[in-house]
């Protein structure tokens, strides 16, 4: 049974070889990796043609520079195994990732699988990534279950792309969101939504390393940060048709707060802040007034909401996890 191991590319020659060896070592051995170089200005392509003529497994893909989903669905447009993991190209994997998320899913019957991750500095080699010897049981959890993990301290194991691995029927017509950030916000609640079963072990098994320069390290405001509530709005809706009031209301105090952090992350050297901040606020505003009126909410919550939509600047070193999760 094969597996399709899509890695996007986009400038990350100093990790490419950790990354691609983490794969090529993997203990399952019917595999295809795809790597698609997204019009990196490195020496990304050097290194991928080094590693296309050492592995028959390989296939490379040369594009213009598009962005991580369009690098992403270039590999799905390619792709011929029966299940589906995506690496990112800075990242590294276990030995036996792909062995132990695919027996996730057979042995229980799962159309996805799950398993934990640990954070890894840039400058740690391979051999030198850590290797939990202890036992994790198996969790199985349906969609509902699933989405109410999302809304705990945990969520960022929950939404993230990487550290699963798909039935490959599951991205029979679905393609990750093209030219937006925060895509695996996106996509989540359509993979899962095709789901009996997801299969979790928190056996650590993927390596992600924290990095100044990626994606999740930028910390002045971008536009496209706002994608994100785009998205929230629309898994709110899928929520609502299915009759789960309980994981509406959760989105709707995530997007309140995530209009508060990106308000406070706004600052006089942002292009257009103002015009954003205000935006912002009117988004605040409108979820507010629709959450007053919802049958589930917490009136202290409201409360609270109320209030720093007045002084959102006041918000401003609130620890998320902390205010949301208690």
């Amino acid at each position: 049974m094969k597996v399709s191991i899509i890695v996007p590319i986009y400038n990350t020659a100093p990790w490419l070889d950790r990354c691609i060896e983490s794969l090529v070592n993997q203990t399952y051995q019917d595999i295809e990796i795809i790597l698609v170089n997204d019009g990196s200005t490195d020496s990304s392509r050097q290194v991928c043609g080094y590693w296309r003529n050492s592995d028959s497994r390989i296939v490379y893909i040369q594009q213009e520079n598009a962005g991580l989903s369009a690098a992403r669905n270039t590999g799905l447009d390619n792709c011929s195994g029966e299940y589906i993991c995506f690496v990112d190209s800075d990242d590294c994997v276990s030995p036996f990732f792909v062995e132990k998320l695919l027996s996730l899913c057979l042995e229980n019957g799962a159309e996805i699988g799950v398993c934990g991750y640990e954070l890894t500095e840039e400058t740690t080699p391979l051999e030198l990534m850590p290797a939990s010897l202890a036992n994790f049981e198996t969790e199985l959890l349906t969609p509902y279950t699933f989405f109410e993990r999302i809304y705990t301290d945990k969520e960022i194991f929950y939404v993230i792309a990487c550290n699963k691995i798909y039935s490959a029927y599951i991205f029979d017509g679905l393609r990750f969101d093209h030219g937006k950030l925060n895509e695996d916000e996106a996509i989540i609640h359509h993979t899962v939504n095709q789901c009996n079963k997801i299969a979790i072990n928190y056996q650590p098994l993927y390596y992600y390393t924290v990095r100044q320069g990626s994606i999740m390290k930028t910390p002045q405001f971008k536009p496209g940060n706002m994608d994100i509530l785009e998205f929230w709005q629309e898994r709110m809706h899928y929520f609502q048709s299915n009759g789960w009031q309980n994981l509406v209301y959760l989105t709707m105090k995530n997007y309140l707060v995530k209009c508060l952090e990106l308000y406070n992350r706004i600052n006089s050297d942002t292009p257009d802040g103002t015009a954003y901040k205000n935006l912002l606020m009117q988004a605040y505003k409108v979820m507010l007034g629709k959450m007053k009126k919802y049958p589930v909410k917490s009136k202290k919550f409201v409360l609270q909401m109320e209030y720093y939509g007045l002084f959102p600047k006041k918000f401003a070193g609130v620890d998320r996890n902390t205010f949301l999760f208690g």
